[in-house]
């Protein structure tokens, strides 16, 4: 987790800043920690049982390490997608009030449909 803060902490550093800017602090600063990271996440799935859910963990980083390092490369690209995942978060949000409110509206007209059939029953009784 520490490896991971230090990229973080690279990066706050950085935020604002010119994209040619950017990658050279990346490849300075965070592409040395990223391959310290990838010997370090080698060593350990050769010292962890292959049925360790670790290993696992670490066997799904390696196989996309190259997709995980992008951004050092490119100065436009962020450490992660975070922004991307906050603006869904909305739409969905959206969504699921709508969803909600489709819902509601239509137990509404149920009930009123239920109360407007007793009526006609009581009507009829009376």
């Amino acid at each position: 987790m520490a490896r991971i803060g230090a990229l973080y902490g690279i990066e706050e550093e950085i935020r604002g800043k010119p994209a040619e800017l950017r990658r050279s602090v990346r490849q300075a600063r965070a592409k040395p920690l990223l391959d310290d990271l990838h010997r370090w996440m080698e060593k350990m799935l050769r010292l962890l049982s292959t049925k360790n859910e670790t290993a696992g963990a670490i066997r799904y980083a390696l196989s996309r390490w190259r997709a995980l390092t992008r951004y050092v490369d490119d100065g436009l690209l962020e450490i992660d997608n975070n922004a991307a995942e906050r603006a869904l978060r909305s739409v969905v949000m959206g969504r699921v009030y709508v969803q909600s409110w489709i819902m509601r509206s239509s137990l509404v007209r149920s009930g009123i449909t239920a109360l407007e059939s007793s009526f006609r029953q009581f009507s009829r009784c009376a």
